[in-house]
């Protein structure tokens, strides 16, 4: 039965009733649930209406075009001027910015707000948020109390020097009506973000000493430092790519040296597209102190400008770092090309006519394949892991077949991806007498001269880096590096010299041990550490007074290097200087022996730069180059 309550009952009940409805008011945001994690600027606003326009260039549409250097001024009137922006649906709306003119001035920067927000556009009720800003060109940021609504008016109480406001940028900040974060609409973007190329340093916190710049962060060495001084946090570095990108990713390398000072653990990450306005940090969190390279992927933001900012290190108050990259896409959303260097057409090996007719060239391709002929015109597309067949008729022809109906192609025929992407292009050419068949880039089967046919590769500078035969690169990895950096460097001078001996056959560079040993796809992905540390001297060759050079290097020496001079009596190589050798010395070979076995010993000791780079003496790949060429540099070509 139902308790019959007494006058003094319901008085009790009515005042903790009360409380509870105190309460609730009183705690909580009126009327809406509350957004998750930060408010984010609400898109595809569009203006319903407005005060007035000071002409056709300062018209209302601007202040929400995305585009800092256009306006929306007022006419010279009376305040308030008001504007007011339609969402085109209901969101819960909890803050507004505001971007004054960005041109130098200052007149007509808003001092004095209020801010509306109504569901009908008729309706305003009392305004969520009012005050004054600074005169500033700073954006300006105001929070308030969530509310829900489809319209803001914002109102301008007061301006600088005159009455006509001026308005670069406004932004709405909120949820969508279900409390959920906003997904900012962005381009879409293809693939996995890249590192993105020739960032510069716009400015840094400080720098240790003239051995701890900024630059080294973004110098692609990782044995180089930036730290700063000893000073409160934060720290920090902007960098500038030059351009607009879509950023969503950053990579930290801390010190490899051994040491764990300085260290950075806690970090927020910034981006700006002008290097003004930085708005909300698109990641910030700790990572460990470890030596390891840390990388923070986030919500894709378009910008020119990254600021990395140390909140907290290891061990000290000076951070350091060895390597800072940005990751991201193209403005436009297309991955970013990663530009491998200049192409050097490379000479694989060759056929008399007798032999072409004998035993056919082969070819077929991982992706779908161009024929061309030798005016560049296509003759066919050919699917993926389909073989054409060339050989040799007469007159300089060859016969294209197999794949195609049987069709003639005067002086050569090349093969390229029919996408125009090579990159990523990667024919199976059944050389003969080889096990390495698989190349990558363009190929091209040639008539040079009276009886010689040659099979020609050209590729990118970096990707024959990859295919270098000259070792297995199992060894010290500071000795790989080092050998990537020779072949490389003796490529480089090949396609830079205005003519070679071989330029009148179509290509630049044999693959053989008279010029170097290239054996393409397969060595690459056989042995993998090449690739590796090519990627890690990535660009660099070996250059004396700003020009490349000549790096010529043999397996063993005698207990001492020759010059080049002394060797071949030319005085043009300064920096092929005798060095003493008894890292590369031969235990038992005598000097006579070690020339019949081909050792000139003029430059780098193979077998010196091995055990320069071993356990023993844990010497970098540029300190054991500087120590075998005299006077030499490590340069970024690309």
């Amino acid at each position: 039965m139902q308790a019959i309550k007494t006058k003094k009952s319901f008085k009790k009940g009515l005042f903790w009733g009360f409380v509870f409805i105190f309460s609730f008011f009183f705690f909580l945001k009126p009327g809406v649930s509350q957004g998750a994690g930060d408010p984010l600027p609400i898109p595809n606003a569009t203006v319903s209406s407005s005060s007035s326009e000071y002409s056709s260039k300062y018209l209302s549409g601007n202040a929400i075009d995305g585009n800092k250097n256009t306006l929306w001024c007022t006419r010279h009137s009376p305040y308030p001027h008001d504007i007011i922006l339609d969402m085109g649906k209901d969101y819960l709306i909890s803050g507004f910015r505001y971007l004054p003119r960005q041109d130098g001035y200052t007149e007509g920067n808003i001092i004095g707000y209020e801010i509306y927000v109504s569901d009908d556009k008729i309706n305003w009720e009392l305004a969520v948020a009012k005050g004054t800003w600074s005169g500033s060109s700073a954006e300006k940021e105001t929070l308030f109390n969530t509310k829900a609504g489809r319209y803001v008016k914002f109102s301008s109480l007061e301006g600088t020097i005159s009455d006509a406001d001026c308005s670069a940028e406004l932004k709405i900040l909120g949820f969508n009506a279900d409390g959920t974060q906003i997904e900012t609409p962005l381009v879409a973007t293809q693939g996995d973000p890249l590192p993105i190329p020739n960032a510069t340093v716009s400015s840094s916190s400080s720098e240790y000493s003239s051995k701890y710049l900024s630059g080294n962060a973004i110098d692609g060495n990782k044995n180089t430092l930036w730290c700063t001084r000893h000073s409160p946090y934060p720290h920090d570095i902007i960098l500038d790519m030059g351009k607009d990108y879509l950023i969503s990713g950053f990579r930290y390398l801390p010190r490899q040296d051994g040491y764990t000072e300085g260290n950075i653990i806690g970090y927020e990450i910034y981006v700006s597209d002008d290097k003004i306005n930085w708005e909300l940090a698109v990641a910030k969190g700790t990572w460990s102190g470890s030596s390891a390279e840390k990388e923070t992927l986030f919500n894709t933001k378009a910008g020119r400008y990254v600021k990395f900012s140390s909140l907290e290190g290891t061990i000290s108050d000076a951070d350091c770092s060895a390597e800072l990259k940005i990751l991201g896409f193209n403005a436009d959303g297309t991955q970013i090309e990663i530009y491998n260097g200049p192409e050097i057409p490379v000479g694989l090996w060759s056929y008399t006519k007798t032999s072409l007719n004998e035993t056919p060239f082969k070819i077929k391709a991982n992706k779908k394949y161009a024929i061309k002929n030798s005016a560049g015109n296509v003759i066919a597309s050919v699917e993926n892991d389909v073989i054409t067949r060339v050989s040799y008729v007469s007159d300089k022809n060859f016969k294209v077949y197999n794949s195609i109906p049987e069709t003639l192609s005067n002086k050569e025929v090349l093969f390229e991806a029919a996408d125009g992407n090579n990159s990523d292009m990667i024919f199976d050419i059944y050389r003969p007498d080889s096990a390495y068949d698989q190349y990558r880039g363009k190929v091209k089967i040639r008539h040079t001269d009276s009886n010689n046919i040659w099979v020609i590769n050209t590729l990118p500078m970096e990707q024959y880096t990859w295919g270098m035969g000259e070792t297995t690169g199992t060894g010290p990895f500071e000795h790989t590096k080092l050998m990537t950096m020779i072949f490389r460097t003796y490529g480089y001078q090949y396609i830079t010299w205005s003519s070679t001996k071989w330029v009148p056959y179509g290509f630049r560079i044999r693959s053989d041990s008279g010029s170097q040993i290239y054996r393409g796809y397969d060595w690459e992905t056989t042995y993998p550490n090449i690739k590796k540390a090519a990627e890690d001297t990535r660009g660099k060759i070996v250059t004396y007074k700003g020009e490349v050079a000549l790096t010529p290097y043999s397996s063993w020496t005698d207990g001492r290097t020759r010059s080049f001079e002394e060797r071949w009596g030319s005085t043009d190589y300064p920096w092929c200087q005798s060095v003493k050798d008894p890292y590369g010395k031969h235990p038992s070979m005598t000097t006579k022996q070690l020339e019949a076995a081909g050792n000139h010993m003029v430059g780098v000791s193979a077998n010196g730069s091995v055990k320069l780079a071993g356990s023993n003496y844990n010497k970098t790949y540029d300190w054991i180059l500087k120590y075998y060429y005299t006077g030499i540099n490590i340069s970024s070509k690309y």
